[in-house]
């Protein structure tokens, strides 16, 4: 039985064109989309563009509180570990195992530099300084909890590193070396510019060379087994963290894309930054769903509203009491028009790529008043759910509602209820 406040804001959203009763399952805004489906003379690959778009994530973003490009890495399978045939291999990268990633994520396009840094944490400790667009480097493991905590976002874990590094690759470098990375013989004895070497399948720059990127994991030189495993986390305690991707120094055997490094949360380094991700999640929400024109039973032009800040996936899929909608037009990223299915009820859930809220999508009755007895009152409650005449006309010239008295049981005092 609903109480009586949820009474009246049954009666309530009768009394208007939309109402949204459950709340949706979004989350607040962290990104604004750059490109939506992934640029084709970036992510060349059409396997991994599809498993992108196929995501319903955009692909390319900027976190709102940082300004740091991400790019979206989808789910999938991979063998972590040393590469078939890679001499260079230590004993921690064997032995080569299957991984499965089951939720897409973001990663940083670029290590996080050091103009970044500074604009959250106020200063900037790197021994290579000055250098706005160069990774920031000496900070900690520790240091970065710090960041993060500021903005939101995380550091990728250790098999998400290594996948995304990879991109779907099974080479020792997903590329010719002096093309992709920064390392002893072309980087001058210095960090360099982000972004200036060429991109992995994914787009992302510099997995390989200029810096260290910390990861989440402790570091075990014995985690790895040949065991197939499923969203791996790393060992539960250690005393070091693990950190990939080699770096500007000399000894290209580092610059691999299964090599690991190790050291104390605490320690800091002049080739040892980072790189931010964030899980991949829906943020949309449902602000209003509202008729356009036809009848209430199905048939219906709709028009599904998102709140500020909402981006609404493109192409989108739109269920209306759980049948699909016909006529799906994606308008903007907070606007999507429908058709209701056919026998569709007057108060339905209106749902958008998992997204949902229980919304009317017409008015049942032009003044709220369902048995047309003169009073807006308790027994309209149970006529909720039914289906009644077309308001259309009301709709879309809407006239002015008398201030409604809402009856209520004796055990209760009447509560007057503004326009």
């Amino acid at each position: 039985m609903k109480s009586i406040r949820n009474r009246l804001s049954s009666l309530l959203c009768v009394a208007s064109s939309w109402c949204i009763s459950g709340a949706a399952l979004g989350q607040v805004p962290w990104y604004t989309v750059l490109e939506q489906a992934p640029n084709p003379a970036v992510v060349t690959d059409a396997a991994l563009r599809l498993k992108i778009v196929d995501s319903g994530f955009p692909w390319r973003v900027r976190d709102i509180g940082t300004g740091i490009e991400m790019l979206l890495i989808p789910a999938g399978t991979f063998q972590m570990g040393a590469s078939p045939g890679d001499g260079d291999a230590n004993s921690d990268e064997i032995p080569a195992h299957q991984v499965t990633l089951t939720n897409a994520f973001y990663m940083g396009k670029t290590e996080v530099t050091q103009a970044q840094w500074q604009a959250k944490m106020g200063s900037n400790p790197s021994y290579f300084g000055n250098k706005p667009n160069n990774p920031v480097e000496k900070i900690s493991w520790n240091m970065i909890q710090d960041f993060n905590a500021a903005t939101g976002l995380r550091l990728p874990n250790e098999a998400e590193w290594e996948y995304a590094c990879r991109a779907g690759t099974t080479t020792a470098q997903y590329g010719v070396l002096n093309d992709i990375a920064w390392y002893g013989s072309n980087s001058e004895g210095t960090t360099q510019v982000v972004a200036t070497k060429l991109p992995n399948a994914f787009g992302l720059f510099d997995t390989i060379g200029n810096v260290w990127e910390w990861c989440q994991d402790w570091y075990s030189s014995t985690y790895y087994t040949s065991n197939p495993i499923t969203n791996p986390a790393g060992p539960v305690l250690g005393t070091d963290r693990v950190a990939r991707g080699g770096r500007w120094l000399p000894d290209p055997i580092y610059c691999r894309s299964s090599q690991r490094t190790f050291g104390s949360p605490s320690s800091v380094a002049s080739s040892t930054g980072f790189r931010v991700a964030r899980t991949a999640s829906f943020f949309w929400s449902i602000s209003g769903v509202l008729p356009v024109s036809g009848p209430s039973t199905g048939g219906t032009l709709i028009r599904i509203n998102g709140t500020s800040g909402t981006n609404f996936p493109n192409p989108p899929v739109v269920t209306i009491g759980g049948v699909a909608a016909t006529d799906v037009v994606w308008v903007s990223p907070v606007l999507i028009t429908v058709v209701t299915p056919a026998g569709t009820p007057g108060m339905s859930v209106v749902d958008v790529n998992g997204v949902s809220a229980e919304s009317f999508y017409y008015r049942p009755s032009c003044d709220g008043d369902l048995d047309n007895n003169g009073t807006i009152d308790s027994a309209d409650l149970s006529l909720v759910l039914l289906n009644f005449g077309d308001c259309s006309s009301s709709l879309t010239n809407q006239q002015p509602q008398e201030p409604m008295i809402f009856p209520m049981p004796e055990v209760a005092k009447p509560i007057p209820v503004k326009k």
